[in-house]
């Protein structure tokens, strides 16, 4: 299952550079915008996340859909950290069954999704992540799509922590 979300993570990540790259050259040959483009942005967040982006409709396409990698990713971290290929529990998962961890694993649990929540929240478009997007496709198509990855990752720290609580809770 984990292959299948990495390969739905490519699609996403392809798929959200494709559009952004035809709506770029769209522009640039001034031609008229399709009427998909605009029912696009209408899905999704898009405009809120590229609003402080100088590549504007460009950027709004592309974070429409790059989002969807946050929960693909968190997914791919989840079951590549928790599960053998043969659908057991990892033993490091196994170890963590004292009160120590399962104390730990609750913290971890409640404040990873929400501070990667905040992350996304505060970062809002703009060059908060440290990223030059500004007027520069490239940038916008190579680094536009980390956060969410890697917060999704960062995520997975919360089910990765229940799994340890329902073995804890089985034992």
């Amino acid at each position: 299952m984990a292959l299948a979300a990495g390969i739905a993570a490519g699609v996403v990540l392809l798929t959200a550079t494709v559009l952004a790259l035809i709506v770029l050259d769209l522009q640039r040959d001034a031609a008229p915008l399709p009427a998909w483009v605009d029912a696009l942005r209408a899905l999704g967040r898009g405009d809120w996340y590229a609003r402080r982006s100088g590549l504007g409709l460009v950027a709004s396409v592309y974070y429409t859909v790059v989002p969807l990698l946050f929960p693909l990713s968190l997914f791919i971290t989840w079951a590549l950290s928790t599960y053998t290929v043969d659908g057991h529990l990892k033993e490091w998962i196994e170890r963590r069954r004292d009160m120590r961890g399962l104390i730990a694993c609750w913290i971890v649990m409640i404040s990873f999704p929400l501070i990667g929540g905040l992350f996304l929240h505060v970062f809002n478009g703009s060059n908060a992540r440290r990223l030059h997007i500004a007027n520069d496709p490239a940038a916008l198509l190579l680094q536009g799509w980390i956060p969410f990855a890697a917060l999704g990752a960062f995520a997975a720290m919360g089910p990765i922590s229940l799994q340890i609580v329902w073995a804890r809770m089985r034992r």
